[in-house]
């Protein structure tokens, strides 16, 4: 299998996997979801089996997905994450922090 088929294979069975886990972790059902996103069930069904007719969702559909679920696009597509290393490095600001920053510096001249 050429490398780019490969790759889009993973994506898809990424996607399928974090669009079921993120639905179950709010405890939507697939119609709840479809109903959410204004969606078919059918649809939602066939993303989260990677189905060949539902393998191509358009930028615009993540959003809509992610909007729904209230994630982001990458949280859809991104594969697992790898196992956390044990360093010293700060943990990433959220997004609230980082909002609350901005001001904050600006204030003070930086």
């Amino acid at each position: 299998m050429p490398a780019h088929l490969s790759a889009i294979a993973a994506a898809q069975r990424n996607l399928a996997a974090n669009l079921k886990r993120l639905r179950a972790t709010r405890r939507f059902s697939q119609e709840k979801l479809a109903e959410v996103a204004e969606m078919s069930t059918a649809y939602i069904s066939g993303l989260e089996r990677a189905e060949a007719r539902s393998e191509n969702p358009s930028l615009a559909t993540l959003a809509v997905l992610a909007v729904a679920l209230g994630c982001t696009v990458g949280e859809l597509v991104d594969g697992p994450s790898p196992p956390a290393a044990t360093s010293s490095k700060q943990p990433r600001p959220t997004t609230v922090e980082l909002a609350t920053a901005a001001p904050l510096a600006k204030r003070r001249g930086r």
